[in-house]
């Protein structure tokens, strides 16, 4: 059981990856949103959420949903560059950020 100590991150080091995570998908995404669509971008989103609500602690986590929703909902929902959501199922994806940042249960090892 040594052989997995959980390694933790500072506060501002979860701040600091957790934001640089969302606007490193996000830039990608964004390269790339002409061959995927703004549904795949926002799973890839929501996957970075997961991950870091598995890591992080709940404050990080929830910055980072946040911002996600905030980059999703204006880069990549029609129409773009507004904060205009029409469709039901994007307001439940948006509602889906928080839902997992919420419901954090960490991996501890």
């Amino acid at each position: 059981m040594d052989t997995f100590k959980r390694f933790k991150l500072t506060t501002y080091e979860q701040y600091t990856f957790g934001v640089l995570a969302v606007c490193l998908v996000t830039g990608v995404s964004f390269l790339f949103y002409d061959f995927m669509g703004y549904k795949t971008v926002s799973l890839l989103l929501l996957f970075t959420v997961s991950v870091c609500a598995m890591f992080f602690d709940i404050l990080p986590v929830l910055v980072v949903a946040v911002l996600s929703a905030l980059l999703w909902d204006y880069l990549f929902i029609p129409p773009r560059f507004t904060l205009v959501v029409t469709s039901t199922e994007d307001m439940l994806m948006l509602l889906m950020y928080f839902v997992i940042a919420l419901s954090k249960r960490g991996i501890y090892f």
